[in-house]
C-alpha cells in the first residue's frame, strides 16, 4: 500500500490544521480502500471458478490467506495509524470505512485460515487420486474424498453451508473429469486402436456411475446417522459429470462404427465382404464405397477431437448429431444392398456366403433384425430343399439311372442326395456366428426325419435286388464266349448272359455301399474280377472284328474274303468250343488280337492309299498341258516352243503322280500277294476302277488344257479374242502375202491335240503294267473323248457354240 511522507513529520494536530493535507490524505485513503476491497472480493471466485479441484481450493485458500496477511502488516505500520490518527481528530467520512474494511481483513484472515486448516485433509486424497493411471482406480479414492468433505461440512464454521458442500463436491466432480481425460488418447483411437478405446471409455463410463452411487451411499449413510440432513441439491455436482459420460457413449458409439463400418480392428484382420454371382463386382464396389463414405465422415469427427471430452464445447453436439444422420444413411445403404444381394441367393450355399459377406454389418443394431431375416430365409430355402427331396424320392421309387444298375443305382442315388444334405447341415453347424433363429430347432428335425427316411428306402432297395436274384447264376455260365449277331449279320457280339452283368455290378456297387453280397451269388461274384477281365478281353475282340467288317463296303469284302476266313478260323474256337465256366487261354486271346490288329492295319493302309490315289488323281486333273501369257504376242515358232515346253513340264508332273500311284497300288497288292491265286478276277476288278480313276483325271486335264486354249485363240464367249500371234504382211505381185501363212497357222491348231495324245501315250494302264489282261490304253481313251474331240473341233473350225 502507498503511503505517503509529507504528514510524517508532523503531529497529529497540526496536520489536521492543514486542510490541503488532510484532502490529499483522505484521496490516499480512498485509493486504500479500492485496493482492500478488490482483495476481499475475489472470495466468491475462489470456489465457483470453472475447471478447479479441490486441491485447487486449498492452494487459493493458501493464496488469499498470504495476501491478507501481508496487506494485515501493512495496516499495522505506525506511518499509516499516524495517517488514521489525522483523518480521526478531522472526522473524516473516509477513515471509518477504512477502519471497517481493516477489521474486515482480520475476520477473513481467520476464515482463511480456517479454511486451509480443514481443505489441508483434502490435499492427500487429492494427491493420490492425481497419480491415478486407470479410471478403475478412481472409485478407490473417492469415499475417503467424500468422508473428508463430509467432516469440513460438519466442522468447519465457513463450509457449513449447502451451497459451499456443493462446490466441494463439484470440485470432486472436476477432479474425476481430469483424471479420466488424462487416461484417453484420441489420436492412438483415431489411428485404428479401437477396441482399447472402447474398453477405456467403458471403464470411465464405470468410474463415473460408481462415483455417483458412492456419493449417493455416502449421503444417504449421512442422513441416517446426522442430524443434519444431507439435502443438496445434486444437479450442479453430477451435470457435468453426465454429459462427460454422454461424450464416452458417443466415443464408444464412433469406435464401434469404426469396427463395423471401417474395419477398423486391432485385434483381428477384418477382410472386405466377398460375394458370388454375375453381380459381385457391383455389390463389393457398393461395400467399398460404403467404407470410402464413413472414412470422409470419420476425418470430420478426427478435425473436431479436441471438443470431444471438453464438456464445456457444445459444438461437439452438432458434431456427433450429424455423424449419427451420415450413419443412418450408410445403414440405408446397406439395407438396400442385403436385399439386392439375397434377390440373387436361390441355394443353401450362396445364402451362407452371402450371410457371411454381411456378418461384420450385422453387429450393427439398425442392421441386424434384417440380417436376423435373412438368416430365417436361409433356412427356409433348407426346409423347402428337403420338402421337394422327399417329393423327388417318392418319384424315383421305380426309375433307374443312366449308366448305373437299377437297384443299387436308385440306392447310389439317395446316398448322393443324403450326402448333399449332410453337406448341408455341415454348412449351417459350421457357422457357429449365425444368429439364433426360430426355425432352427423344425429345419433339424425334418433334417433328421428324411437322413432316416433315406436310409430306409435304401434298405427296402437292397432288399428289393435280394428277392429278385435267381439262385441258379452257374448255370448262365454255361455257353460260348462269342455268337453271330442275328440283328446284324456279319458281325460279332460277347456271348455273356446280361444277368450275370447286371448282378455282378450290382453287387459290385452295394459292397461300395457297405453292404454284403448275398450268398446265392457269391460263387458268381468271386469269379467276377476274371470274368470281367475276359469279358472285356472278347469285347476288345468283337469290337476289332466287327470294326473291320463295317469299314468294308461289299465289293471290299469279297476282295478281303480270304483273309477275313483267316480270321474266322480262329474265331470259330470260341463261337463252338470256349465257354465262360472255363479257363480261357489268355494265348489264344492273344493272337486273335494280333491278327484281327494286322488285318486292321491292312484295311487302314488299304483305305489309305485309295485315298492317297484319289487325291493323286485330283492333282492330275489340275495338271495343265497348255499356259498362254495374255500379255505376250509370239511369233509362232515361239509359240510352238513355248507349248512343247509346257507339255514337258506337265508330263514330268503326271508321271511323277503316276509312279506314286504305283507306289500305293503296289502297297495293296503285297497284301494280297500271298492270296492272289484265290483273289484272282475281284483283284484285277480293283485295278479296273484304279485305271478308271485315272483315265478320268487324264480327261479332265487334257479337257482343261484345249479349253484354256480355246479361250486363248477365240476369247471366252464375255470377251472377244486377243492378239496372240504375230503375222507380217507384204504386198507382192498384187498378192497379199501372209507370214507365216494361214495354212501353217491352221496346221498348227491342229497338231494341239495329237501332241499331247503324243505325250500320253507313253502312260501305260495298271492292268498293263501289273500284267493282268489287255485294255484300251489311256491315250486311245482320251483320244476317243467326245469332249475333248469336240474342243479340237472348235478350235480348228474357229467358233464356238
Amino acid at each position: 500500500m502507498y503511503v505517503p511522507q509529507e504528514s510524517l513529520s508532523l503531529s497529529v494536530e497540526e496536520a489536521s490544521k492543514d486542510k490541503n493535507l488532510v484532502r490529499r490524505l483522505e484521496g490516499v485513503t480512498v485509493y486504500w480502500i479500492r485496493q482492500i476491497r478488490a482483495a476481499l472480493s475475489d472470495k466468491e471466485w475462489l470456489t465457483y471458478a470453472e475447471g478447479l479441484c479441490p486441491f485447487d481450493e486449498y492452494e487459493l485458500w493458501t493464496y488469499r490467506y498470504k495476501n491478507l496477511v501481508g496487506l494485515d502488516v501493512q495496516l499495522q505500520d505506525k506511518s499509516l495509524n499516524h495517517i488514521c490518527d489525522i483523518l480521526l481528530m478531522n472526522q473524516s467520512t473516509y477513515i471509518c470505512q477504512f477502519l471497517s474494511l481493516a477489521e474486515e481483513i482480520k475476520e477473513e484472515i481467520h476464515e482463511a485460515k480456517s479454511n486451509i486448516d480443514f481443505l489441508q485433509i483434502l490435499k492427500d486424497p487429492c494427491d493420490e487420486l492425481d497419480k491415478t493411471i486407470s479410471p478403475a482406480d478412481i472409485p478407490k479414492i473417492i469415499p475417503t474424498l467424500l468422508q473428508n468433505i463430509r467432516v469440513i461440512w460438519i466442522n468447519s464454521p465457513y463450509y457449513n453451508t449447502r451451497e459451499k458442500l456443493s462446490a466441494l463436491c463439484r470440485l470432486i466432480s472436476n477432479q474425476v473429469i481430469l483424471q479420466c481425460t488424462r487416461a484417453v488418447n484420441l489420436e492412438c483411437v483415431f489411428q485404428g486402436n479401437t477396441r482399447a478405446g472402447i474398453k477405456i471409455f467403458e471403464n470411465i463410463t464405470e468410474c463415473c456411475l460408481k462415483y455417483r452411487l458412492q456419493y449417493n451411499e455416502i449421503a444417504e449413510t449421512h442422513s441416517k446417522s446426522s442430524h443434519i440432513p444431507w439435502d443438496i441439491d445434486n444437479g450442479p455436482i453430477f451435470n457435468q459429470i453426465d454429459s462427460f459420460v454422454q461424450r464416452c457413449k458417443d466415443m464408444i458409439e464412433i469406435c464401434e462404427a469404426m469396427i463395423i463400418f471401417g474395419r477398423m480392428d486391432e485385434t483381428e484382420n477384418v477382410s472386405k465382404p466377398h460375394f458370388g454371382g454375375t453381380r459381385r463386382e457391383d455389390f463389393e464396389n457398393i461395400c467399398e464405397n460404403v467404407e470410402r463414405s464413413f472414412a470422409e465422415n470419420l476425418q470430420a469427427i478426427r478435425d473436431v477431437q479436441q471438443n470431444i471430452l471438453d464438456v464445456k464445447a457444445s459444438s461437439w453436439c452438432d458434431a456427433i448429431i450429424k455423424f449419427r444422420g451420415q450413419m443412418k444413411d450408410i445403414e440405408v445403404k446397406l439395407k438396400n444392398l442385403m436385399v439386392s444381394v439375397f434377390e440373387q441367393v436361390v441355394n443353401v450355399e450362396e445364402g451362407v456366403l452371402a450371410l457371411q459377406a454381411f456378418y461384420h454389418y450385422s453387429k450393427r443394431d439398425a442392421l441386424h433384425p434384417l440380417y436376423v431375416c435373412k438368416t430365417v430365409a436361409v433356412y427356409k430355402l433348407f426346409s423347402e430343399e428337403i420338402q421337394y427331396t422327399k417329393k423327388d424320392l417318392v418319384k424315383e421309387k421305380t426309375s433307374c439311372p443312366v449308366g448305373l444298375p437299377p437297384f443299387a443305382g436308385r440306392a447310389l442315388m439317395t446316398r448322393l442326395k443324403k450326402r448333399h444334405f449332410m453337406r448341408l447341415m455341415k454348412i449351417l453347424d459350421d457357422a457357429q456366428w449365425l444368429p439364433p433363429c426360430g426355425m432352427e430347432h423344425e429345419v433339424h428335425t425334418q433334417y433328421e426325419k428324411l437322413m432316416e427316411s433315406m436310409e430306409n428306402i435304401v434298405r427296402d432297395v437292397y432288399q428289393k435286388w435280394n428277392d429278385s436274384l435267381d439262385g441258379n447264376m452257374d448255370a448262365r455260365l454255361d455257353r460260348p464266349l462269342m455268337v453271330k449277331s442275328h440283328r446284324r449279320p456279319g458281325l460279332l457280339k460277347p456271348n455273356l448272359d446280361r444277368v450275370i452283368l447286371n448282378v455282378c455290378c450290382e453287387a459290385r456297387e452295394w459292397e461300395r455301399l457297405k453292404f454284403g453280397v448275398p450268398s446265392v451269388i457269391q460263387s458268381v461274384y468271386k469269379k467276377w474280377d476274371k470274368l470281367k477281365l475276359l469279358y472285356e478281353r472278347v469285347l476288345t475282340v468283337v469290337l476289332d472284328y466287327n470294326h473291320i467288317i463295317e469299314a468294308l463296303s461289299d465289293e471290299e469284302t469279297e476282295l478281303f474274303r480270304e483273309l477275313i476266313e483267316e480270321c474266322d478260323k480262329k474265331i470259330n474256337c470260341a463261337l463252338l468250343e470256349l465257354k465262360w465256366n472255363t479257363d480261357v487261354s489268355d494265348v489264344y486271346i492273344y493272337e486273335f488280337s494280333i491278327r484281327t490288329s494286322q488285318l486292321q492295319d491292312f484295311v487302314d493302309d488299304f483305305k489309305k492309299s485309295n485315298l492317297e490315289i484319289v487325291s493323286i488323281c485330283e492333282e492330275i486333273c489340275d495338271t495343265s498341258f497348255i499356259h498362254v501369257d495374255n500379255s505376250h504376242v509370239y511369233e509362232l515358232k515361239e509359240l510352238d516352243y513355248h507349248l512343247t515346253k509346257c507339255r514337258e513340264e506337265a508330263m514330268t508332273k503326271i508321271l511323277a503322280h503316276y509312279k506314286h500311284i504305283i507306289q500305293c497300288v503296289r502297297s495293296v497288292y503285297e497284301g494280297f500277294e500271298e492270296y492272289k491265286p484265290l483273289t484272282g478276277q475281284r483283284w484285277v476288278s480293283y485295278i479296273n476302277k484304279m485305271d478308271a480313276v485315272i483315265e478320268e483325271a487324264l480327261k479332265q486335264c487334257v479337257r482343261g488344257s484345249l479349253q484354256i486354249m480355246l479361250e486363248a485363240v477365240h476369247g471366252d464367249g464375255l470377251a472377244g479374242p486377243r492378239q496372240m500371234l504375230k503375222v507380217s504382211t507384204t504386198f507382192k505381185n498384187n498378192t497379199i502375202i501372209l507370214e507365216p501363212s494361214l495354212k501353217s497357222i491352221e496346221s498348227f491348231i491342229k497338231r494341239i491335240f495329237p501332241d499331247i495324245l503324243n505325250d500320253i501315250a507313253s502312260i501305260p494302264c495298271l492292268v498293263e503294267k501289273f500284267a493282268l489282261s489287255d485294255m484300251q490304253t489311256f491315250c486311245e481313251a482320251v483320244e476317243k473323248d467326245e469332249e475333248c474331240n469336240h474342243l479340237q473341233n472348235l478350235l480348228a473350225k474357229g467358233k464356238v457354240n
